[in-house]
């Protein structure tokens, strides 16, 4: 069951040149406990398909498929306020 909420930055945070070491242990350490909103997958990849075609843009996607098969994924639900929680598989 997911603890945390995690938002673009954060989950970005490892694809860094340069990544905070403590965000990336933290990443590392709670990654079973971790949830993304869909709308936050939605803006990491359309922000990755802006880029132009090349290493940097193939790293990232390669990145992205990766942790949308591992990431739990929170979506609203009607009504409520309760969320569901699933697991990406595509």
């Amino acid at each position: 069951m997911a603890r945390f909420l995690v938002d673009a930055n954060v989950l970005s945070e490892a694809t860094k040149k340069v990544p905070n070491p403590l965000v990336v242990n933290w990443l590392r350490r709670n990654e079973r406990l971790m949830a993304v909103d869909p709308v936050i997958l939605g803006e990491i990849r359309f922000g990755i398909l802006l880029l132009p075609d090349g290493r940097r843009r193939q790293r990232l996607e390669g990145w992205f498929n990766k942790i949308v098969r591992r990431i739990e994924c929170q979506c609203p639900r009607s009504g409520g306020g309760k969320r569901l929680r699933f697991p990406l598989c595509c």
